[in-house]
């Protein structure tokens, strides 16, 4: 669970949201016949663990969104269509972690889920500076909804 910015008008600051398919943002293996954003030898996308996922959805609504990850922070409508429009898949959310969480999770065959919340938006002028805004309010977010379903889980 973390923070992550938002490259949809449809969502906005502070939401929260569950991770479906975690894609990489700035893969190119396409000269050796991969998909733009997989790396080799790997899956186009990594998934959530659908039973964990159904457990904690039917106690909490929120919404699924497939996530784009790299060590670029996008901040910009240009960099999302420069970046993320290549991976011929919607994406709603960007952060610069999860991906590569996803795949050690999928190497050694551990089930994962990720819920985020939503600091910033490349639709606001500087992102860059709505997620220092947010960032508290973001940890405080993140802290219930880790006591809520610890709670469920018991």
């Amino acid at each position: 669970m973390g923070t992550c910015g938002t490259v949809s008008q449809k969502l906005k600051a502070l939401d929260l949201v569950f991770v479906d398919h975690a894609y990489y943002s700035a893969a190119d293996a396409t000269a050796f016949g991969y998909a733009y954003g997989q790396i080799p030898r790997m899956p186009k996308y990594f998934e959530s663990d659908k039973q964990v996922t159904n457990k904690i959805c039917k106690v909490l609504p929120l919404q699924n969104v497939n996530l784009a990850a790299a060590d670029i922070f996008i901040s910009s409508y240009q960099q999302k269509e420069f970046f993320l429009d290549k991976l011929n898949a919607e994406i709603q959310v960007v952060d610069m972690e999860s991906t590569a969480i996803f795949q050690t999770a999928f190497i050694f065959a551990k089930p994962i889920v990720s819920l985020k919340v939503i600091s910033d938006s490349v639709f606001i002028k500087s992102s860059a500076e709505q997620f220092n805004k947010t960032i508290q309010q973001c940890s405080i977010k993140i802290s219930e909804t880790l006591t809520e379903i610890l709670k469920l889980l018991k």
